[in-house]
């Protein structure tokens, strides 16, 4: 089944973790409250990959670093463990905001690059095919490689025999 990662929705008819995150993320409006920055989920939680600590990853994307910090600071900046920082991934302007929402970690991650050419976003769509490919016991034995601390790109590395960098190597990675 195709899942339109762009829209949360797909959350309230997936594992009682999924829907859970759902309705946090309806509860607390995080998706309208930064809908100017045209935000997705990514990483575990769409993935149904979420073990102990796993956080619910919100890819945006912003035209100004500075104005996307401001918003962001002024949105959620007093929330539990809130914190901010700049820096440069991939070559580009990023920010990064952490906190807590009634106890589920939250980050926000936002670029100058739209959400859908955004890294954490073609990883989301690589694994998802990988784990419909592979099916229920493939995604079983990433999960127990995550629950050992593992993470996710690593994990499936481990599994399909791949070498090199992790993430490199599952862009690479060619679906049989």
């Amino acid at each position: 089944m195709a899942i339109d990662f762009t829209k949360i929705d797909y959350l309230a008819h997936g594992s009682l973790v999924q829907q859970g995150a759902y309705r946090l993320l309806l509860r607390h409006k995080l998706f309208d409250r930064l809908a100017p920055f045209d935000p997705v989920l990514a990483g575990t939680f769409p993935l149904d990959l979420v073990v102990k600590g796993s956080d619910l990853d919100v890819l945006c994307c912003f035209d100004d670093a500075a104005r996307f910090a401001s918003e962001v600071v002024l949105r959620f900046g007093h929330e539990a463990g809130f914190s901010i920082q700049s820096t440069l991934i991939d070559a580009q302007q990023t920010v990064v905001a952490n906190f807590s929402l009634e106890s589920y970690p939250i980050e926000i991650f936002g670029q100058s690059v739209p959400v859908t050419d955004q890294q954490a976003f073609r990883h989301l769509l690589i694994e998802y095919a990988l784990l419909v490919r592979h099916g229920e016991s493939f995604k079983e034995r990433v999960l127990q490689r995550k629950r050992k601390g593992i993470k996710t790109e690593p994990a499936l590395a481990q599994l399909l025999g791949l070498e090199g960098d992790p993430h490199q190597a599952l862009f690479d990675y060619q679906l049989p």
